[in-house]
């Protein structure tokens, strides 16, 4: 018999864990409007690391996302002088006003080329709680100048093949240092939806988070963890499917034109 796992959401502000036995439950908390406040550093564990210099861009596209009730992390990709930023669902949830629309702003920290700046975001594209969301940049709120963003997110193509002992690593803006780890487990489906598990790399606040390989390839971004720590992440070749089929994988294929302003416009939030 398969073991039961006890999955938790790693993420929903530094510090906050919750866990989920038979169904994941989505918890939030206060956040304080920018300037960003200082978050207490996690404690450092023997899987942190610094990152290879080939691999120093990573702390530069994997960024913070939080709104009034959540905190997380996200994904930057850059199309032309447009910013998106993919993550999971669960945080982008948190910006539905009273009446259940999409009318809040996210707070994504951008890198600069000295520090980062706070600039709002708004949901274009909604998965689900447990699915991926897709943000974009209010381009003219740069406070303290140009967003200094040398390399997008490279996501691996669905037909990319890892395998079980592959080396990964995971970066968050909520440490100074990196994660890495090992893929454990390839196509688990839980509660319907398919992940890939990793050993442990995720801190509270990695959710929405890259996870990426020695070469700098996306493979996925953090979803969940286990009671044993080990990562559940939802695996780039699944993220590229829903957003072939959603209408936006110009976000995350730059082989893929991007479509008019009008298009987007008409682009619905959520279905």
């Amino acid at each position: 018999m398969e073991r039961k796992w006890h999955l938790v959401k790693v993420l929903i502000g530094v510090g906050l864990v919750v866990v989920v036995f038979s169904a994941v439950h989505l918890v939030t908390r206060q956040t304080p409007e920018p300037p960003p406040v200082v978050q207490k550093q996690a404690e450092i564990k023997e899987n942190e690391v610094v990152l290879p210099d080939h691999l120093r861009h990573l702390s530069r596209i994997v960024v913070r996302v939080r709104t009034h009730k959540s905190s997380g992390s996200g994904i930057l990709v850059k199309r032309g002088k447009r910013i998106f930023i993919w993550t999971a669902g669960y945080i982008a949830h948190a910006c539905r006003d009273t009446t259940g629309e999409f009318s809040t702003a996210a707070w994504v920290s951008v890198p600069l080329v000295n520090g980062t700046d706070d600039v709002p975001a708004s949901v274009i594209r909604y998965g689900g709680l447990d699915g991926p969301a897709l943000l974009e940049l209010y381009g003219k709120h740069f406070r303290q100048g140009e967003p200094y963003i040398p390399q997008s997110t490279v996501f691996a193509k669905e037909e990319t093949s890892s395998k079980i002992g592959d080396t990964v690593w995971h970066t968050t803006p909520f440490l100074s240092l990196a994660t890495k780890g090992i893929i454990k487990e390839l196509g688990r489906v839980y509660q319907s939806i398919t992940y890939d598990v990793t050993t442990p790399i995720s801190v509270a606040g990695s959710g929405g988070g890259g996870v990426f390989t020695e070469e700098g390839i996306c493979l996925g971004m953090v979803m969940l963890g286990s009671a044993d720590l080990s990562c559940f992440i939802l695996p780039s070749r699944e993220i590229r499917r829903w957003a072939k089929a959603k209408g936006v994988a110009w976000a995350i294929d730059p082989l893929v034109p991007m479509p008019s302003e009008e298009e987007l416009k008409k682009l619905p939030i959520e279905d």
